[in-house]
């Protein structure tokens, strides 16, 4: 009879284990189930909030650029980082110029003829590429493959460069765009364009829909010194162009006159003032928006190319969720 209780016990035991086992395993199934809708119902919310971004730098861009004759770093779209709360979280973001930098796609040269002179963009790409790297012929390799990627045939324009059948030979093969680029990163895609020159150089260049090379003068840095003394190699040096870049009024230059009266270049004659004249502005058409948001653990960065118009209208050529600055380790030492 004893020995009928004792397994009688341990079948109970046993049943109240695999109960609590099972009890354990549902609060677990469903802690994990709440906290993943909680999750994706929080990064809905910071995706909404990052599209009502947009709507808030357009306007700050109609607010700013509304009749004014000129786009420069006084003005309030050019404001550093600002943040802001948000019910639940916090977003963070700022404009910046996407005409400060060298239009990749400019380099499409419609209408250039196989075996004419060098066009003048690439000689300012070849300059500006020269300046972050030490081997010249890679800065050849570069310029000139920059320019076979994008354009729309698929015959070398020069030695140097590379067509599909460079690309085919690689593992994985690929082709060129033979059209224009959609973001700077399909640069790396290109023939001597390593990881290195990418880091140094990614600052310099960009993407945007556009098949001209205009530089607003009056929104470049001092880091984008390389690219000022690109447009006017050799005449130009980078410690030069810095000076030219520190001594520009506060409102920028009224107009491209202006900026050309202040540069003093004995080695540049009319015909190559003409020909760099026509690449610079003091406006600009295109801004990059960078912006993060913050809904409780959910972290969203949004990036979006906006076009503004002369009539005040902005409208937003491509966005991106997501990129470096949102997958960033919190680990501080890494």
């Amino acid at each position: 009879m004893s020995r009928q209780r004792g397994t009688a016990l341990l079948v109970v035991m046993l049943i109240m284990a695999l109960m609590t086992a099972i009890a354990g395993s549902m609060a677990s199934r469903l802690f994990t189930n709440y906290n993943r809708a909680e999750n994706q119902l929080h990064f809905q919310q910071a995706y909404w909030y990052g599209m009502a971004v947009e709507g808030l730098a357009a306007a700050v861009l109609r607010d700013s650029l509304s009749g004014s004759d000129t786009v420069n770093l006084s003005q309030s779209w050019a404001e550093k980082e600002r943040s802001f709360p948000l019910e639940g979280g916090t977003v963070s973001g700022h404009l910046r110029d996407a005409q400060a930098c060298f239009n990749l796609n400019s380099l499409q040269l419609r209408g250039a003829t196989l075996g004419s002179a060098v066009p003048y963009e690439v000689t300012v790409l070849r300059a500006l590429v020269g300046s972050g790297v030490d081997d010249e012929y890679q800065a050849d390799v570069i310029a000139q493959s920059t320019r076979d990627f994008v354009d729309e045939n698929n015959q070398l324009d020069q030695s140097l460069g590379a067509e599909d059948a460079h690309y085919e030979s690689l593992r994985p093969p690929y082709v060129t765009a033979d059209a224009v680029l959609a973001d700077r990163s399909e640069w790396r895609a290109v023939k001597g364009v390593n990881a290195q020159v990418f880091q140094r150089l990614s600052a310099q260049v960009c993407a945007i829909p556009s098949a001209e090379l205009k530089i607003n003068v009056n929104t470049l840095t001092d880091k984008q010194a390389p690219l000022l003394a690109a447009l006017f190699t050799p005449a130009l040096s980078i410690e030069q162009a810095k000076q030219v870049i520190a001594q520009r009024p506060d409102a920028g230059w009224k107009n491209v006159d202006a900026f050309m009266a202040v540069l003093n270049l004995s080695e540049f004659d009319d015909k190559a003032r003409e020909q760099v004249i026509p690449h610079l502005t003091v406006t600009s058409e295109f801004f990059l928006l960078q912006a993060d948001v913050t809904v409780a653990s959910a972290q969203r960065h949004i990036q979006a190319l906006l076009h503004y118009q002369d009539d005040g209208t902005t409208s937003v050529v491509r966005r991106r969720f997501g990129g470096m600055r949102e997958r960033a380790t919190d680990n501080k030492d890494q």
